[in-house]
């Protein structure tokens, strides 16, 4: 990706999103148990509701809203949904409040997806594979290295012997990596720009 640094920000953004994601599954059904005494039934269920949240997700957001919003717009939306709902999950204080944040990846959710389409648009059409093989790659190492982040902050942060008692510290972890996130995503879309290459391919096509 050396050769195409016009995508080098997203990748980025992208990989610090994937690695916050990790959260969810790699804590969430120590943190519920232990915060709300969740049975392995309600946990389930919890689950089935990302699961819902997530295909009303594509059906509606992808199919309908992104092209009216565009896509940065919609990734926008999405990740500050995200950072809200990591935000909750880490700081409730009711039982019922995990499923009501967990509403916030209606949008959350499509930020893979758009930035992904971002990047695509963004370099010439020899280089997909490379770019699909950087991706793959960037989640590979976020799904290496998240679990065991975010199961020892956890882990840190419930310990009797721990001065600071904070449950929701993985998920208030993940929310800064959202909010980091963000920050690259909104420094990185701010110009359109098009990778010299597919301009000229354009260019070429055109003519």
């Amino acid at each position: 990706m050396k050769k195409h640094p016009v995508v080098l920000g997203l990748l980025c953004a992208l990989f610090l999103w994937g690695l916050g994601n990790q959260v969810m599954p790699s804590t969430w059904a120590f943190y519920t148990k232990f915060r709300f005494g969740w049975s392995e039934a309600k946990i389930g269920a919890s689950f089935a509701a990302v699961g819902v949240v997530m295909a009303s997700s594509q059906a509606i957001v992808m199919r309908f809203l992104v092209p009216r919003l565009g896509e940065r717009r919609a990734a926008l939306i999405g990740i500050v949904s995200g950072i809200a709902g990591y935000t909750g999950f880490g700081l409730a204080t009711a039982s019922w409040m995990m499923f009501a944040w967990l509403a916030s990846w209606f949008f959350a959710a499509i930020v893979m997806p758009t930035i992904n389409a971002l990047m695509s648009h963004r370099i010439s059409p020899n280089a997909q594979g490379e770019l699909m093989g950087a991706v793959a790659s960037l989640f590979s190492l976020s799904a290496i290295i998240g679990p065991p982040i975010m199961t020892h902050l956890f882990a840190r942060f419930t310990a009797p012997e721990s001065s600071v008692h904070v449950p929701g510290a993985a998920f208030l972890a993940a929310a800064v990596l959202a909010l980091g996130s963000l920050v690259i995503f909104w420094l990185s879309t701010r110009e359109a720009a098009t990778e010299p290459g597919a301009a000229a391919e354009s260019g070429l096509t055109a003519a």
